[in-house]
């Protein structure tokens, strides 16, 4: 008889899987107890760690806003693989102890080694910014997540003289965009790359492509605390909207005020009883005189387009008289143009 159960090396074959299978499970769940960090060795403490520079600046993008930057120093006699901001980080310490700021190397040219520069920015509504000319601690020290046993930190304590003396936003920029170039200068040397980052110009000493690039890398928004480091320059364009007027008309009117001209439009207007505009009155007048023109030259040349070349100038004499606006005028000349055009060119083309 068919059997339709499971057969005897079936259910062997299911009971070593099971086995082998918990075995191998209860190994993942013994290897994932252990910290990672158990199973490297420390990285190689550089030649030298050192803190170069650190200035603060304000008023940079918008009022009362804070920038700290920092210029450093980690030498390895060979640039390592992992990067910098892997190994390191920057922490700003208040001097009661407390924890203000923040930040990693930015991996550029020689993986975030040697000389570089990294920063802390504070928006003006940032409760967490320092306090101006506050003698605060820089700590370069190793990143926690690579080291068992962390290396000495390196400690820089500011002071009054490291926060810029200006008080606008025109001369902190200035300023900022000084130390920007001397430092850059200083990392030129220092990676051997003379030319790379800081270059001559007709309009003077700016940043290369390479230079901006790790600039804007290690200080976000740095083209517009200081644009005048970059070659093509950021501008805020001003979009105030535009408010028109009729002053021009007004103008030209109080430009013929108590003369006969001004005589002439009331004398206009009071003798068809004060009920129509004047550039009513004279518009009627004005077509009039072109209707007459065109008569001449018909009778006389058999062709009205002579008058077409006259219009124009006919316009521009009402309007600077002010008998019209200066927009009719413009509307008007524009017709005539464009039908001086086809009469000339389109018209004649076939």
């Amino acid at each position: 008889m068919e059997r339709n159960g499971p057969t005897r090396y079936h259910r062997k074959t299911a009971s070593v899987i099971y086995r082998y299978g918990i075995g191998v499970l209860a190994v993942v769940f013994l290897l994932l107890s252990f910290p990672s960090s158990v199973l490297a060795a420390d990285p190689a403490e550089p030649d030298e760690l050192a803190i170069r520079d650190v200035q603060a600046y304000r008023h940079l993008i918008e009022s009362d806003d804070l920038l700290l930057v920092i210029e450093y120093n980690i030498a390895y006699a060979t640039t390592p693989d992992d990067t910098a901001r892997e190994w390191w980080m920057f922490r700003l310490v208040s001097p009661g102890g407390s924890d203000i700021g923040r930040a990693l190397p930015y991996s550029y040219g020689q993986n975030g080694y040697q000389y570089g520069i990294c920063s802390m920015y504070w928006a003006a509504d940032n409760p967490d910014k320092p306090a101006w000319d506050s003698l605060n601690t820089v700590r370069i020290e190793g990143n926690p997540t690579a080291w068992n046993t962390l290396p000495t930190p390196v400690t820089y304590t500011m002071s009054t003289s490291d926060y810029c003396d200006e008080t606008t936003q025109d001369g902190n920029q200035y300023e900022f965009a000084y130390w920007v170039l001397n430092t850059f200068t200083d990392i030129e040397i220092n990676w051997g790359v003379s030319g790379e980052l800081v270059t001559q110009t007709n309009a003077g000493t700016v940043l290369t492509a390479e230079g901006q690039h790790y600039l804007l890398g290690a200080i976000p928004g740095a083209n517009y605390m200081c644009p005048d480091v970059f070659a093509v320059k950021d501008v805020a364009l001003d979009l105030t909207e535009e408010t028109y007027t009729h002053q021009r008309d007004e103008d030209t009117n109080d430009r013929y005020s108590g003369t006969m001209i001004e005589d002439f439009k009331q004398l206009l207007v009071d003798s068809f009883g004060g009920h129509f505009h004047p550039y009513f009155i004279l518009g009627g007048l004005l077509f009039l005189i072109i209707i007459l023109m065109m008569a001449f030259s018909y009778l006389h040349y058999g062709t009205t387009e002579p008058v077409y070349v006259l219009v124009p100038v006919l316009l521009l004499f009402f309007a600077k008289l002010s008998f019209m606006p200066f927009a009719i005028f413009g509307l008007f000349t524009f017709a005539a143009a464009g039908y001086s055009g086809w009469m000339w060119l389109g018209r004649n083309s076939a």
